[in-house]
């Protein structure tokens, strides 16, 4: 997957755009896959 990632720090919005992703799994034979995305931002490990 090959994501763009940039923040905008005056409005404090952090942007995600998806810009390609592989192998996606089909939900059927005949259907184009769902290029659903979830995207999680966690804290840092310490």
């Amino acid at each position: 997957m090959l994501l763009q990632i940039c923040y905008d720090m005056k409005a404090a919005i952090l942007y995600i755009t998806i810009i390609k992703a592989r192998n996606l799994m089909k939900l059927s034979i005949d259907q184009l896959p769902d290029p659903f995305v979830k995207c999680y931002l966690l804290p840092p490990r310490m």
